[in-house]
């Protein structure tokens, strides 16, 4: 049985320790027929920082190792991509863990870092002037000037220029993360005044680069962070102007089949294909998680579970969703319950302007959380179809929804989906009265009360999803029901459920508004797809609320 190794994502460590590797070292070639300075956006944990490794470790020219390191992958084959092979000085730079609480924090892990670099070229520092040594020779002591610390990346690729005789490839590892941070913590500008210079440096007109790539789950706009900087070429999920990188990130169908079969899984493909396929890369379909793939094959068990959102990093995505407007709260439930969407996303993502539509949407798509597939530009404005790209994502906000009621210290069978599926609505009714007075601030009594308790539900009946057929708004008999949930197995002992819901205004009591809820559900026929699905059993469901107060009554009718 292969080795596998799921805790490195060093490239030497991993070939010399001989653990199971997906060959990806054809992105040696899609980065000579790229741009000079590039910019690959990919999801968390879709092996970015295995590829930035591999690279390194293939162009560094300290070490001359490589033909063995390589042995077996299919580089070896392209003889002109050997040519650099070894050839090349390499600065490789990871801002991955760089979670910095403020500027002051920001700024001393960048004086950190680059004071290690220069330390580890430093033998290259002789080729320069004595003003460049100097003011590079300061940072390493972690005494230089701001000006000398966002120069100091652009003058230590020169210094070994010089000293090689070859220009150097600089990778910057999750390019975006201290940015990340620092919009969540409130420094965003101050954070983009401080990196943008010593991007610029490094990237824009210098003579002294042979490759630059950057690597993140964003491409923040060129307003903020990469103002100037035109020459940097943009990969993300959404590119369709090149093929470039489409299946160098994440695992394409036939590569997690091999992995599977190495690992005596093979029969595993249909559910992994379920749970971890559905990403579209540059309008390359059927793309896998790679992380949760590999987590996955290295369960003895074989469990089939939310590996990759259990990791690090969500903060910004549950905030920006918490805040989101109302109507694209709306749309959000839409797209978990299946249906068929159109939203506008844009590539570029300027944070600053979140909670905006636009910038919420492009940050779920370029993050992973949902899929954009057919683009259609009018105008010169792109849409996508969104959708959950598979089951693991499914989980992820059926999660959001279940962490909501955690304020009131809900147990797995407590929870409000439960209670619907069981037909327990006394306990239900309860649940939600207790949670409307802990969580205010879900509940904007001056907006659409109906359409957040209609979210809401719809948020609490995607949980079902599983052994429902649950739409939100369906056109049935003379009208359109809030919400329709349809028994999937009719054969079940599941009852088919209509829900309705009223908002009682003035001086209108719960009561009156259920029982208008129920003489509409009557008249207006809303059981008529039930009875074209073949469902007998149907269960009425009227929801009243008024301020922070609710009733919900009950009736069942066989049909």
């Amino acid at each position: 049985m292969p080795f596998l190794n799921t805790s490195s994502s060093e490239f030497r460590k991993l070939r010399e320790s001989g653990a199971y590797l997906v060959d990806k070292s054809m992105i040696i070639r899609d980065l000579l027929d790229a741009e000079d300075s590039i910019l690959i956006a990919r999801p968390r944990r879709f092996g970015k920082t295995i590829n930035m490794s591999l690279m390194h470790e293939f162009f560094r020219c300290d070490k001359q190792d490589q033909r063995e390191l390589f042995k077996g992958m299919k580089i070896l084959d392209d003889v002109q991509a050997c040519q650099h092979m070894g050839k090349h000085p390499v600065i490789f730079i990871t801002l991955k863990e760089w979670q910095p609480g403020n500027l002051t924090e920001l700024r001393d892990k960048l004086t950190k870092a680059m004071a290690e670099l220069v330390s580890q070229f430093d033998y290259a520092l002789p080729s320069l002037n004595v003003s460049e040594i100097q003011g590079l020779e300061l940072v390493q002591k972690r005494q230089g000037t701001l000006a000398d610390l966002q120069d100091s990346l652009r003058l230590l690729g020169k210094a070994l220029h010089l000293h090689w005789g070859q220009p150097p490839l600089i990778l910057v590892d999750e390019y975006d993360s201290p940015i990340h941070s620092a919009f969540a913590k409130g420094f965003y500008p101050e954070a983009i005044e401080l990196l943008r210079p010593w991007f610029a440096a490094a990237f824009k007109g210098n003579d002294h680069l042979f490759r630059g790539v950057l690597t993140g789950i964003l491409r923040i706009s060129k307003e903020s962070l990469f103002s100037g900087l035109n020459n940097i070429k943009a990969y993300t999920l959404l590119s369709t102007h090149s093929a470039r990188f489409q299946d160098k990130f994440g695992f394409a169908e036939a590569e997690v089949a091999q992995f599977l079969c190495d690992f005596g899984k093979a029969d595993h493909l249909p559910n992994c294909r379920a749970w971890y396929n559905g990403y579209t890369v540059g309008g390359m379909l059927g793309i896998y998680n790679p992380y949760s793939i590999a987590n996955f094959v290295a369960d003895e068990e074989s469990q089939l579970r939310a590996h990759w959102v259990n990791t690090s990093g969500n903060v910004l995505i549950w905030t920006s969703l918490e805040k989101a407007r109302p109507h694209l709260q709306e749309a959000m439930q839409k797209i978990l319950a299946g249906e068929e969407i159109r939203i506008e996303v844009d590539e570029a993502t300027a944070l600053c302007d979140l909670p905006s539509s636009a910038a919420v949407w492009s940050l779920f798509v370029l993050s992973g959380y949902l899929k954009a597939s057919d683009g259609r530009t009018v105008m010169g404005r792109t849409s996508y179809r969104l959708e959950l790209p598979n089951f693991e994502m499914t989980e992820v906000f059926r999660g959001f929804v279940t962490r909501s009621f955690e304020k009131v210290g809900l147990e797995e069978d407590q929870m409000p989906f439960a209670l619907l599926r069981d037909d327990k609505f006394d306990k239900l009714e309860k649940l939600l009265r207790e949670y409307f007075l802990a969580c205010g601030s879900y509940y904007d009594l001056n907006q659409s009360q109906e359409q957040f308790i209609h979210g809401l539900f719809f948020g609490i009946a995607v949980h079902l999803r599983s052994d429902y057929l649950i739409t939100s708004n369906p056109e049935t008999g003379e009208g359109r029901a809030d919400i329709l949930m349809i028994p999937r197995k009719l054969d079940s002992q599941l009852s088919a459920k209509i829900i309705e819901f009223k908002i009682a205004k003035g001086r209108e009591s719960l009561k009156s508004a259920l029982a208008t809820a129920f003489k509409q559900i009557e008249e207006k026929d809303y059981a008529a797809k039930i009875r074209e699905a073949g469902c007998g059993k149907v269960t009425q469901i009227g929801i009243a609320t008024k301020g922070k107060s609710i009733a919900i009554e009950v009736r069942r009718q066989t049909i």
